[in-house]
């Protein structure tokens, strides 16, 4: 890996890891029920379907900076994700003839819709990320699905304490 590959790798698990202990404030004894809408991160950057590869990459966007975009459509209506490294690993030449639209994965779920069964399409799993889209289709944020989970679930048990009770039990505890 190179040490720029290495230096993104490092800013997006520090994003994920603090977006997972928001997820373990909202997941902290209700696992079940939670919308997507509760889950999201509301950071997304928004990119026409109809660009192409190169433009993103080091076009008139300059060069890309963020690990995720929502890709829409030219009514502004999302139509999937588009991950950096999935833009990296399409060969220089074939970037310039490429449209975003045709590279980006089809990973869109509405923001009431309940986080257990999102987290179980194949579509958003195997995307690690999907676009969280209002009723008109128009992207509101991210569910960042991949490290998400295991960091919230960390993060719970630790704010819960060692017997799980949580830190307001602390005061109830005999001495």
């Amino acid at each position: 890996m190179t040490s720029l590959a290495l230096v993104m790798l490092g800013a997006a698990l520090a994003a994920l890891a603090a977006h997972g202990r928001e997820l373990a404030r909202v997941w902290s004894g209700r696992p079940h029920g939670v919308s997507v809408e509760e889950a999201m991160s509301a950071d997304v950057h928004a990119i026409s379907a109809q660009l192409t590869v190169e433009e993103v990459t080091h076009g008139a966007l300059g060069p890309s900076e963020h690990p995720v975009y929502a890709v829409t459509d030219a009514g502004g209506r999302a139509v999937g994700v588009l991950l950096r490294d999935d833009l990296l690993h399409i060969p220089h030449h074939e970037r310039p003839a490429r449209l975003v639209g045709d590279v980006a994965r089809a990973a869109v779920v509405d923001r009431g819709a309940e986080l257990a069964g999102a987290l179980e399409r194949p579509d958003v799993a195997g995307a690690g990320t999907a676009v969280v889209v209002d009723d008109h289709r128009r992207p509101v944020g991210l569910l960042r699905v991949g490290a998400a989970r295991p960091a919230a679930e960390a993060v719970a048990a630790d704010v819960r304490g060692e017997d799980g009770l949580g830190p307001l039990a602390a005061d109830a505890r005999p001495s």
